[in-house]
């Protein structure tokens, strides 16, 4: 199977500096570089993560977002000049060709010399509110599935713009990543739904959540990732 899906439309890496609230920092704030970059299992080298409990390690190594969104972020906020080249939700690869009802959990992809495996999708967080300033912006790229997904890194090696996005292995086709961030963030408690989802390679924390709502026959509330701590706004091109 090598099927090319897509193509890197940039790479981008940020270092952690203070960001909006009291105690919080990040590197969302990430910038497009050019010529090639070497990726190991701990992402992209030179990229960093502010807050390690929810960002980076194996899982989440790197994070993947298709450039196709950005026209439509622009339809529904206006042509900010955060949306004027990539990078704005923090994403170290962005893409063109594919989003995330073309792919599922385990497919492998490579680019340039990198094998990815995708792990998950993205759960938004506050962060991402406060980077657009808008208050609501963490609930609305929820709400339209518009995350993006996380890859592990199998084979390490170096990747460059433009390089193809080839499919090097699928393993299972039940749910589109799309689809598994409805049936998470839309909070569904079917149980033939939620155990088909436990056949999936899902990760820790995901499958926790799903065998969680199995056996209290409840969702969890996810308000305190959207919300976050108390807010500090700061009017800055720089977050």
């Amino acid at each position: 199977m090598n099927d090319t899906l897509g193509i890197v439309h940039s790479i981008q890496v940020g270092k952690v500096t203070n960001f909006t609230r009291p105690n919080t920092s990040s590197a969302i704030n990430k910038k497009p570089i050019k010529g090639s970059i070497y990726v190991n299992e701990n992402g992209i080298c030179g990229d960093e993560q502010g807050d390690l409990k929810h960002h980076g390690g194996r899982d989440k190594a790197v994070h993947f977002y298709p450039f196709e969104h950005y026209e439509k972020w622009q339809q529904e906020i206006g042509d900010i000049a955060l949306l004027k080249c990539s990078g704005a939700f923090g994403e170290n690869i962005s893409t063109i060709g594919i989003t995330e009802q073309d792919l599922y959990l385990g497919d492998r992809l490579r680019v340039g010399e990198v094998l990815f495996e995708i792990s998950q999708g993205r759960r938004p967080c506050w962060k991402l509110s406060d980077r657009f300033q808008l208050p609501d912006m963490a609930e609305r790229v929820q709400k339209t599935l518009q995350t993006g997904y996380y890859c592990r890194v199998i084979e390490a090696g170096f990747i460059n713009s433009g390089d193809d996005i080839i499919l090097a292995g699928r393993s299972n086709t039940a749910y589109s990543i799309k689809q598994i961030m409805e049936i998470i963030f839309e909070k569904q408690l079917d149980r033939v739904v939620l155990n088909k989802l436990l056949e999936l390679p899902l990760v820790e924390s995901w499958r926790n959540l799903v065998e969680k709502r199995l056996a209290l026959a409840q969702a969890e509330d996810g308000t305190s990732q959207i919300i976050g701590p108390k807010k500090t706004w700061l009017n800055s091109t720089e977050l």
